[in-house]
């Protein structure tokens, strides 16, 4: 049983970019689902002793997470009162949670078993499927994974942020893998691979994935360098050489709307502070260039995080229990745009949810992933992906809000680096 419910989390993982449906439809969800009845006949049969016992302590933190939770909902009854539309996205946001947090105990009891984490890592390699598509934009958008604004998205309907973050995973193994290969046949299918990943990246229109990718890159150059014993100068010109021209060629090979929205995301002049598909469209990429060069001054256009922070954390201190998941279509308090809006931060969305309480189990959560990444044993292959991994994750997530998802999977292996004192199961 414990075999079929470890090849169920694979798989589930492997689900993760085919969300499409109500969520108790969505493979991920079933899959987890599956593997935990699995584990917990198992768990009945066969004892409890086998089990890591960090395991039960994180049951407890997750116990109180949700305990927080439930309080700020509770209090946003109380304050704004709920109506059906609001109780049913409450349901469904403590259900999907509920389903991560089920992933996260599930990966962390297996977490032992190498042979296990490494196939993870593979399953986490499926957003790669998307990839062809750069190749055929109009399919992509016959489809619908290319959203009305030139955002693509894939089967994450309206969640591109969500789409990039789990692309930036592959493009972070890659790239590992990449600067580790001494073999230039396989070095240039991982720098294949990077391109086209770094393509889809640039076409999700999500800036802070951006930057994400980038960073992460640099620093994955910066440690590898450091480990290099002979011809640095030499290795670190050349790759990042490569990568560079990597970057280069995954933005020439977007369709051209998708080049014109890129730029436009960060040089919002380039068609006159508008995101009209039209205009978009209409648009000819020598005549985007010259408007750069004439006014080459970047800018960042309907963030707003300047505004959006404040009026978050006024909410939060005037409700120190939070208001739970569905805080924001409630209070209203938050506007972008005169839209009600969340916090766009990590911190500030933790405690809007579950108030202090919650808050400071967020706060734990990141200082245990620090400690372990610091302590592990061995800082190898696999370390480097994870912690890359959950370093970009983490940026993104200060700057959009959700940080309790998939990446609790993530974290889930960062705690697993850490031999729990038994063997593989």
């Amino acid at each position: 049983m414990k075999r079929l419910s470890k090849i169920l989390i694979i798989i589930a993982i492997a689900t993760l970019p085919f969300k499409y449906g109500p969520i108790y439809i969505w493979p991920f969800v079933l899959l987890i689902l599956a593997a935990a009845a699995l584990k917990l006949v198992s768990t009945v049969l066969n004892g409890i002793k086998n089990e890591p016992r960090e395991l039960f302590f994180w049951i407890k933190v997750l116990f109180f997470f949700f305990l927080f939770l439930v309080i700020g909902s509770v209090n946003n009854w109380f304050i704004y009162g709920m109506d059906y539309a609001a109780v049913k996205g409450v349901i469904i946001d403590f259900l999907l949670l509920g389903i991560y947090a089920l992933g996260f105990l599930l990966v962390l009891s297996y977490g032992a078993d190498t042979k296990f984490r490494k196939s993870v890592l593979a399953a986490f390699l499926s957003p790669l499927i998307f990839t062809p598509f750069v190749f055929v934009p109009e399919l992509a958008k016959k489809l619908n994974f290319v959203s009305a604004t030139d955002m693509f998205e894939g089967l994450q309907r309206g969640e591109p942020t969500s789409f990039a973050s789990l692309m930036l995973i592959p493009f972070i193994i890659l790239a590992v893998f990449f600067m580790k290969e001494a073999d230039w046949k396989r070095k240039s299918l991982y720098l294949l691979g990077i391109t086209l990943t770094a393509s889809l990246i640039l076409w999700s229109g999500v800036r802070i994935s951006w930057f994400a990718a980038g960073l992460s890159a640099l620093l994955i150059l910066i440690f590898e360098l450091k480990h290099q014993k002979i011809r640095r100068l030499r290795f670190a010109a050349t790759t990042f050489s490569l990568l560079a021209i990597a970057a280069f060629v995954s933005f020439l090979i977007l369709p051209h709307d998708a080049q014109i929205s890129i730029l436009n995301r960060v040089f919002p002049q380039v068609t006159d502070y508008t995101y009209s598909k039209k205009v978009i469209q209409s648009t000819p990429f020598p005549e985007a260039l010259n408007k750069i060069v004439q006014n080459p001054r970047p800018s960042l256009p309907y963030q707003h995080r300047d505004l959006i922070w404040p009026q978050a954390t006024k909410l939060l201190i005037q409700n120190p229990f939070g208001l739970g998941p569905q805080y924001h279509t409630s209070s209203r308090a938050i506007l972008q745009d005169n839209q009600a809006t969340k916090a766009h931060n990590l911190f500030l969305e933790a405690g809007l949810q579950g108030g202090i309480g919650a808050l400071v189990i967020y706060i734990f959560f990141i200082t245990k992933i620090i400690s372990f990444l610091k302590n592990a044993q061995e800082k190898n292959e696999e370390w480097l992906i994870l912690a890359s991994v959950i370093f970009a994750l983490f940026i993104i997530a200060f700057f959009n809000d959700d940080f309790f998802r998939y990446n609790l999977l993530i974290v889930a292996m960062i705690f697993s680096l850490k031999q729990w004192g038994q063997s593989p199961v």
